[in-house]
């Protein structure tokens, strides 16, 4: 009895016993006792790659090897682990990190710490640098080393994530950076293709990456093939074997971008005519199909990472532009496509038109719109200056494709400085009876002068001689156009762009439509006037949250008719989109008004050179109904103020900002006004 007593007690005390050993355990991760080692405090992080068109994680059997880069919550740089032993096939591999308590950002690349890499850190990561220094691109080497363009795979990820006793636990997740696209020629009829005919290219500007994985403007580079033959695809019927010629490139990241498209380009070699001269992306978009509808364009191009595509050749070695295969998918183009881009017809031939469809002449008239603020307007007390040359129209490009089937009927470029009157009513011959999108483009070539190392460039990255008639319309990749501006003193400087999008209905009979085209900018001009008692010197003018990009079409704009005070009617913008991935700058216009100013009333400094902006429309927490902010300098003291009026910037407006100084402070009032009652030359159409 005694010893069953005693065995109860023992097992009760060793019961307690370790109850308060496994406390004291964990309570000693929240007290550190001087005999007793810290805890361990940090990350455990673990690396993913399933952003892939099969969903699955293929880490463990892509990534060879691992860097990481971490950076404090204030984007400073603090360490970089780099992995490159067998531990990364392990499926349940984890980095532990111990760190300092806090909120860490980690970004890691998969295949650039391995021996064969193909890209390269452009600045060694190190102390007092911080996370937006971060730049990878690739060895330049591997464009010309025939041992080096088969790309080695580069994967990025970023993650933030805040420490915590025994590790706080986190998944880094990771997307490709590099492509692999076959191209394969084959005969019609069956006959064997001879690779050694042809030069096989791509030309892309996606090389250099920045700190978020974007693609940084960096200059064109071509891509020619790491692998090249000829293969069997079968045999004929009749026995004989189809022989086709392949090649095999390898690129890095593939972008929806507005600055440069991609192109594939086949040539022979005995007469050296392009064959094939295609957009690269738009062709790889359209095996995206229904299987893909919701998926963005950008995912699409980011998951799927091989590419294959058959081209289907003529007798004299042509491609034949009816279809291609992409990734085993027949992707079919309707009849007489062409996008060799060679050429700049203007008309559709009017074979490709079945007889039995009605043809009709469509005239289009095209006018100047003007298109006001939405908002109370000020009173015309500050007569409109006549319209300078940048605000006409210098050349005007009309497009009609038809909605059913998305086929280009005419493109058109019209010179109006140099055109008849003759060509401005010539009327288009188009199928009847069905709707029309007709796209309206003006001073499409204009250049803007950079801070950057290039002094021009074009304001609109897209070469419209391309679009064909017969061709399939790229909606989508037309639609994402946006127009740019850099740094914080970039302005347009040249004819404005302009531009319009229509749904029209044409009937069985011959018709006309007036349509507007507006101008895809916003105009500003400042009037300062000193009425303090004293001579004051200008040292700087800025405006805050000015948009870096917008659309060059208007995007989901709606309008309503509004009447002035004199009874001039006008259309006043109601609501616009803009680019999701929108930036916003500082436009520092200080240049434009350095100077003295005297006091009085008959003393008043104006821009003599109009400022372009772009639309935009920007949310500030300090001031929702007016986001727009002017500094200006005065006698070296710096006055602020929130443009009233002012909630948006919608394109097509001129906004008057009226600055009075007085003693101590400034004053601020905004005119918004349409370009209206204004006579605009070329008189186009009307």
């Amino acid at each position: 009895m005694h010893n069953k007593k005693r065995n109860i007690i023992s097992g009760f005390i060793s019961t307690v016993l370790g109850i308060v050993l496994i406390n004291f355990a964990f309570s000693s991760c929240e007290r550190i006792y001087e005999d007793l080692a810290p805890c361990p405090h940090g990350v455990s992080l673990r690396f993913i790659y399933d952003y892939n068109m099969e969903y699955a994680n293929a880490f463990a059997k892509k990534v060879d090897c691992l860097t990481l880069l971490v950076y404090d919550e204030n984007g400073n740089y603090v360490d970089t682990r780099i992995v490159t032993g067998t531990e990364l096939q392990d499926e349940n591999y984890r980095m532990k990190l111990d760190l300092k308590q806090g909120n860490y950002h980690f970004v890691a690349y998969g295949g650039l710490a391995c021996n064969k890499s193909s890209f390269l850190m452009k600045y060694t990561p190190g102390e007092g640098t911080g996370y937006t220094d971060l730049q990878v691109e690739l060895d330049s080497e591997c464009l010309t080393n025939p041992k080096r363009k088969n790309l080695h795979g580069l994967y990025w990820g970023e993650l933030t994530l805040a420490t915590a006793d025994l590790y706080s636990e986190g998944t880094v997740e990771m997307m490709k950076n590099t492509n692999n696209i076959r191209v394969v020629l084959q005969q019609m009829n069956g006959e064997p293709v001879d690779d050694k005919k042809f030069e096989f290219e791509i030309t892309d500007d996606n090389i250099l990456f920045s700190y978020d994985n974007n693609l940084l403007e960096n200059g064109m580079v071509t891509y020619t093939p790491w692998a090249q033959g000829q293969a069997s695809a079968g045999f004929t019927d009749e026995g004989r074997e189809v022989v086709v010629a392949y090649a095999e490139l390898s690129t890095s990241r593939l972008m929806v971008r507005d600055w440069y498209s991609p192109k594939l380009t086949v040539r022979r070699k005995a007469d050296g005519v392009e064959i094939i001269n295609i957009p690269l992306i738009n062709y790889l978009l359209m095996l995206k199909s229904d299987l893909y509808a919701s998926m963005d364009s950008q995912e699409f191009l980011d998951r799927e990472s091989e590419w294959s595509m058959i081209f289907f050749l003529s007798p004299n070695l042509e491609w034949i532009k009816t279809y291609i295969k992409i990734n085993d998918w027949t992707v079919i183009i309707p009849w007489a496509i062409s996008l060799l881009f060679r050429g700049c017809a203007h008309d559709a031939d009017s074979e490709m038109f079945d007889r039995e469809v009605p043809l009709v002449n469509l005239n289009i008239s095209v006018a100047l719109s003007d298109i006001s603020q939405s908002g109370t307007r000020a009173s015309d007390i500050y007569p409109e200056a006549p319209v300078n040359d940048n605000e006409k129209m210098k050349t005007l490009r009309i497009i009609v494709v038809r909605n059913n089937d998305n086929i280009v009927e005419h493109n058109r470029i019209y010179n109006l400085e140099v055109a008849s009157t003759d060509c401005y009513s010539e009327p288009m011959k188009v199928i009847g009876n069905e709707k029309k999108r007709i796209y309206l483009f003006a001073n499409e070539a204009t250049e803007i002068k950079t801070t950057g190392f290039f002094p021009k460039r074009k304001l609109v990255e897209c070469d419209f001689e391309k679009i064909q008639p017969g061709s399939l319309f790229f909606t989508d990749y037309i639609s994402s156009l946006t127009i740019r501006l850099g740094s914080n003193m970039e302005r347009i400087d040249g004819p404005l762009p302009m531009s319009g999008l229509y749904m029209v209905d044409v009937p069985a009979e011959d018709c006309e439509r007036e349509l507007s085209i507006m101008r895809a900018a916003v105009k500003f001009t400042f009037n300062i006037t000193n009425k303090s008692s004293r001579s004051i010197e200008i040292t700087k003018l800025t405006i805050d949250k000015m948009a870096e990009r917008e659309y060059y079409l208007p995007h989901n704009a709606t309008y309503i008719e509004r009447e002035t005070t004199e009874g001039t009617k006008f259309w006043d913008i109601n609501s616009f989109d803009v680019p999701t991935l929108k930036g916003y700058y500082t436009y520092d216009a200080s240049s434009l008004f350095k100077g003295q100013l005297l006091p009085g009333d008959e003393n008043t400094k104006t821009n003599e050179q109009p400022i372009y902006l772009l639309e935009g429309k920007h949310s500030d927490d300090n001031n929702k109904e007016n986001p727009y902010l002017l500094t200006l300098g005065v006698n070296g003291t710096e006055l602020k103020s929130y443009l009233p009026n002012l909630p948006q910037l919608p394109r097509n407006t001129h906004v008057v900002v009226n600055i009075t100084i007085n003693e101590h402070a400034m004053d601020c009032i905004v005119d918004v006004r349409p370009y209206t009652e204004i006579t605009l030359e070329p008189d186009f159409g009307l």
